[in-house]
């Protein structure tokens, strides 16, 4: 018999290898063609048709577990799994590989989107992820993380998010911290992301204070002049020439 067939003692015709099985020998050894058992199951990350030689790889970003037990899980091409999001393969793959934590693979309908480790992608920045991730998770509001898709081992996990400085607050997923706005201050230093996490963290300055953006504490007006607004509109805090003179016959300290 020719490759790809076997024939049972007796047989008129040989028999053609069932699909997910293969024999390689070309007519040469009559023993290796006289049992169904001389058909051999594909190896995992292959597949086969009837009678074949050898086996197919399944291509990158594609997979089959099996590895050589079953013949019905590598009976044709469509045997072979695409591999889900946050996973490479490469041609003839048993399993897939998980893209490195800091880096991201979006699920895809088309295998060379998965097809090698190149396809992951660092995350943006504000952003960190774990091994095998389709997505990159953001930094908690407070904190925030500058690298851009440069340095993956910058977004490894989220103690790679730092927390604003005092004076300074963020929303979810930012690149920066936000200063808070003249006449307003903020005096966690960097311990308490929550402390952080929008605008309104920022506390406008009592009367007689002010404070320039970005200010952990306002700032007493000098002596002699004053502020009457307390903790109300921000702009009337928000510089020195906010401290108005007092008027003739009062003073202050």
């Amino acid at each position: 018999c020719d490759y790809g067939k076997y024939s049972l003692h007796a047989s008129a015709i040989c028999t053609s290898c069932e699909s997910g099985r293969y024999l390689n020998d070309s007519a040469n050894d009559p023993q290796m063609h006289d049992t169904f058992s001389d058909c051999s199951v594909c190896e995992s990350g292959r597949w086969s048709q009837l009678g074949s030689k050898s086996c197919i790889p399944c291509v990158a970003g594609m997979y089959i577990v099996d590895a050589g037990v079953n013949a019905t899980a590598h009976r044709s091409e469509s045997m072979c799994k695409l591999c889900p999001g946050g996973f490479f393969s490469s041609s003839g793959s048993q399993h897939c590989r998980a893209c490195q934590p800091g880096r991201f693979l979006q699920s895809s309908d088309i295998p060379g989107d998965h097809s090698n480790e190149s396809r992951c992608l660092t995350c943006e920045s504000g952003k960190f992820s774990f091994l095998g991730s389709y997505e990159c998770q953001n930094c908690s509001a407070g904190k925030f993380l500058t690298d851009h898709m440069r340095d993956s081992n910058a977004h490894m996990s989220e103690r790679n998010c730092t927390t604003c400085a005092a004076g300074q607050w963020s929303y979810s997923g930012s690149q920066r911290c936000v200063l808070c706005n003249g006449g307003k201050y903020l005096n966690d230093a960097a311990w308490y992301a929550f402390r952080h996490s929008s605008p309104e963290k920022c506390r406008p300055c009592r009367s007689g204070k002010w404070s320039y953006p970005g200010q952990a504490i306002c700032s007493l007006c000098p002596k002699n002049t004053y502020i009457s607004n307390d903790q109300g509109e921000a702009s009337f805090h928000n510089s020195p020439l906010s401290c108005k003179p007092c008027p003739s016959g009062k003073w202050s300290v």
